[in-house]
């Protein structure tokens, strides 16, 4: 009798406990934002990163609510001439809001929407100059195409020159879980 009513008091002090956890499956999509700027022209390897889980939360756990993840950037290269500017992150762990304890966090960035500045206008001022060198420099030999060529050969090398990706504070990414997340 004793032992049933241990066992039953065993059970009542860990249901609360127990009635809190959730198990993520793997697969299932976090909605964040994130907490900071990044920028691949001033970002560098191993700067830290936070993402704020915000709704709607996979399966309901709205115990997700307020959770912080943590990452850090792990490949940076700066856009330059004919150069594509790159960023890769990686996430580390998960705090869950009121908590302090870092949970591992086994997932991937599925989706996120960086900002780069458009080539347009710096490959239409390259076509202005390239076409007014190209005039300068074709009435000197004496033909009237330097103009033209020097456009074309302008914003050739002013679209060439590759824009900075910026993902500013507050963005939407989407991250995906590649192992259960367990709460």
């Amino acid at each position: 009798m004793f032992r049933s009513l241990a066992l039953l008091c065993s059970i009542i002090a860990l249901a609360p406990a127990m009635a809190g956890a959730a198990t993520i499956p793997s697969g299932s999509t976090l909605t964040t934002t994130l907490n900071l700027s990044l920028n691949t022209k001033s970002a560098y390897v191993g700067q830290p990163i936070s993402l704020l889980v915000v709704a709607p939360y996979p399966n309901g756990a709205t115990q997700l609510a307020g959770s912080k993840i943590y990452g850090h950037v792990t490949k940076v290269q700066k856009a330059g001439q004919g150069r594509n500017p790159e960023l890769q992150l990686a996430l580390d762990s998960i705090v869950l809001a009121g908590s302090t304890k870092r949970t591992p966090i086994h997932a991937a960035i599925s989706k996120i929407a960086p900002k780069q500045g458009p080539n347009v206008v710096y490959g239409a001022a390259g076509a202005l100059i390239g076409m007014l060198f190209g005039n300068w420099i074709g009435k000197m030999v004496g033909t009237n195409a330097g103009g033209a060529i020097g456009a074309a050969g302008g914003f050739l090398l002013a679209s060439n020159n590759k824009k900075n990706i910026e993902v500013p504070e507050g963005s939407a990414v989407s991250v995906q879980l590649s192992a259960p997340l367990t709460l």
